[in-house]
């Protein structure tokens, strides 16, 4: 979804962003409907699908301030990405 808003907002609202937008939205949807019904099995009304975008939208910026830090905290355990990818454990001598 921020990667098709900023492609309609780049192109000036063109038709074809426009088309191409309403396209993404439509397979966004599509796709959540076919998880929650045959993977989740939840029957019942569409409940927060009106809110896709904007979770979309939050999940995106997480993911984009993820590339600017390097430590991770899991299970209550903090690790440190460092040179090479690696994955060290806090208080590891190799930081």
């Amino acid at each position: 979804t921020p990667f098709s808003i900023i492609f309609l907002v780049i192109s000036g609202f063109s038709n074809f962003a426009l088309v191409l937008f309403l396209f993404h939205l439509f397979t966004r949807y599509l796709t959540a409907l076919v998880v929650k019904v045959k993977y989740l099995k939840e029957k019942g009304g569409l409940g927060y699908f009106c809110l896709l975008p904007i979770t979309d939208l939050i999940i995106f910026f997480i993911w984009c301030w993820g590339l600017f830090k390097n430590k991770i905290t899991w299970r209550g355990n903090t690790f440190y990405l460092v040179r090479g990818g690696k994955l060290v454990k806090d208080g590891s001598a190799s930081l």
